[in-house]
Parts: C-alpha cells; sequence; structure tokens
C-alpha cells in the first residue's frame, strides 16, 4: 500500500510560560517565513491560544511538487525545534503536534 501524501497538516506550538502576544507575533512571523519560502504551501491558517499557536496549513497539490509531505513536515519541524524557547511539530499522520519530536 503506498504511503499517504497528505496535502492538509496540523500543529500546535508552544511558547513558554508567561509569553506575550508580541512572542507569539514575532514566532508566527519566522514560522510563517519559513514555510513560504519554501514553495511548497498554498494556504496557512493559524491562531493563538493562551502561549500556544494553533496550525492548519496546505500544501500545493503533490503533482506540482518534488518532495514527499513527510519529508517537508520534518523541514518545517527542524526549523520550528531550532528556535528558542519553543516546542512544537507538525505531525504527518493528521494528528495535531503537541510536543517535541
Amino acid at each position: 500500500m503506498p504511503e499517504s501524501d497528505d496535502v492538509n497538516q496540523f500543529a500546535r506550538v508552544r511558547l513558554i510560560e508567561g509569553s506575550v502576544k508580541e512572542d507569539l507575533d514575532q514566532v508566527s512571523s519566522a514560522i510563517n517565513a519559513h514555510m513560504l519560502k519554501s514553495n511548497y504551501v498554498k494556504k496557512i491558517i493559524y491562531y493563538y491560544n493562551d502561549a500556544s499557536i494553533h496550525y492548519t496549513i496546505e500544501l500545493v497539490d503533490k503533482r506540482e511538487r518534488d518532495r514527499h509531505s513527510k519529508d517537508i513536515i520534518r523541514e518545517f519541524n527542524g526549523f520550528i525545534n531550532g528556535l528558542p524557547d519553543v516546542k512544537g511539530r507538525f505531525s504527518a499522520d493528521g494528528e495535531e503536534g503537541s510536543g517535541g519530536p
């Protein structure tokens, strides 16, 4: 059975307790810029809840990209994990990411 290559991906990115909206804005701007620069993201939807950013992204159609969704998500997770005082990840299996790798 072929491996699934989903276009819809979900994440929860948590900042340290006590983070303010400006911190969330700064982190979401960095993540959004990284994802858009990849040219693999068609749509980004995100919202803040307490010290978390919840993401839903839509990747470009698999026929229009040269990488599998899991490889793209692995790259995005590496970027997120490299941010200071940030935990979270995209889940490549359709479940919302809630922790580190």
